[in-house]
């Protein structure tokens, strides 16, 4: 049975679907699309202009590059999936605000300092090596990334932009601390006063 057209909010899984293309997706005012575990060629998300919040999860992604072309897209979730190698399309997002790439490919984050709308940037668990310039961006998730172990990169971040929280694993840095460290001796804290009754 065909799905109607004028649906405004869609999710489609492997369960349902081996690949987005069999949805035979056209639904032009859809705004909320969400897809995990499927084949997706973004070139098929081009028929829907009024696309806002686009998640796909655990997907192989093909053609991401026209992902700029749908300019009121508002919130990308993109983690887990593969073929996201470069995120330059980003910068052609002009309502982009929250960003999530948590383990990724994504290696290197392009100039989004012109993405004035974007205030979240999850990039848990990537390879990226550099923070990026972004004054606007108030949340910058690096956990489980080479950054996350460098305080003093996370220092220049804050000089710019000293609203932004940045997230980061203490696990990271603690390792980082103990790099060449053969032997590690743990006092346990003891406490001899007794409760106050």
């Amino acid at each position: 049975r065909a799905l109607p057209e004028d649906l405004r909010s869609l999710s489609l899984d492997a369960i349902t679907f081996s690949r987005m293309s069999d949805a035979n997706t056209r639904f032009k005012n859809l705004e909320f699309l969400c897809v995990r575990y499927l084949e997706v060629d973004a070139r098929l998300l081009l028929s829907m202009p009024r696309l806002r919040y686009l998640v796909l999860q655990s997907c192989e992604i093909t053609n991401a590059n026209v992902l700029g072309e749908l300019r009121d897209l508002r919130k990308c979730d993109f983690s887990r999936s593969t073929g996201l190698e470069s995120i330059d399309f980003v910068t052609r997002l002009p309502r982009l605000h929250s960003l999530d790439l948590t383990d990724t490919d994504v290696r290197a984050v392009p100039d989004i300092a012109g993405n004035s709308a974007l205030r979240a940037l999850s990039f848990e668990g990537t390879r990226i090596l550099e923070f990026p310039s972004a004054s606007q961006v108030r949340l910058l998730d690096v956990s489980r990334t080479p950054l996350a172990a460098n305080p003093k990169a996370a220092m220049a971040v804050l000089d710019g932009n000293p609203t932004c929280m940045i997230r980061g694993s203490h696990i990271d840095m603690l390792r980082r601390a103990l790099a060449g460290v053969d032997r590690l001796e743990v006092f346990p804290r003891s406490y001899s006063d007794k409760p106050v009754e």
